[in-house]
């Protein structure tokens, strides 16, 4: 399966230059999930999951915090604090921790689907 996987993201453009509903980033979302859903599933009993979501969490109001009065601007800001870049955690934590490769990647792709997902529903929250 990570086979097929290496070999549809070199065929078809990367998920930033397709659009979310395009056909081929959900099948890459899949074979993803796929190839490292045990490790992800491995990671969530130890804390990590609520650990992810608090760091989401605040970071999504500081930047709503301190985007100012323009509605526009706070939610690019929050959006922006809440993302981060997983190829640089990804090399930065298997740099640090070489023995705990498998929980690094999994954590790393459960922070960057929860940050996908939940500023989301943040953004949709009443205000």
């Amino acid at each position: 399966m990570t086979g097929a996987y290496c070999a549809l993201i070199t065929i078809t453009p990367s998920f930033t230059e397709t659009k979310s509903s395009d056909p081929a980033s959900l099948l890459k979302l899949v074979l993803l999930l796929g190839v490292h859903g045990p490790t992800m599933l491995a990671v969530i009993g130890e804390g990590t999951v609520l650990a992810i979501l608090v760091v989401i969490v605040f970071g999504f109001l500081f930047g709503e915090l301190l985007g100012g009065p323009d509605r526009s601007i706070r939610g690019a800001l929050a959006s922006a604090t809440v993302s981060r870049h997983p190829a640089i955690a990804l090399l930065l934590a298997t740099g640090a921790f070489p023995q705990q490769q498998t929980t690094v990647i999994g954590t790393v792709l459960i922070y960057l689907l929860a940050s996908i997902l939940l500023p989301i529903f943040l953004m949709r929250w009443p205000k």
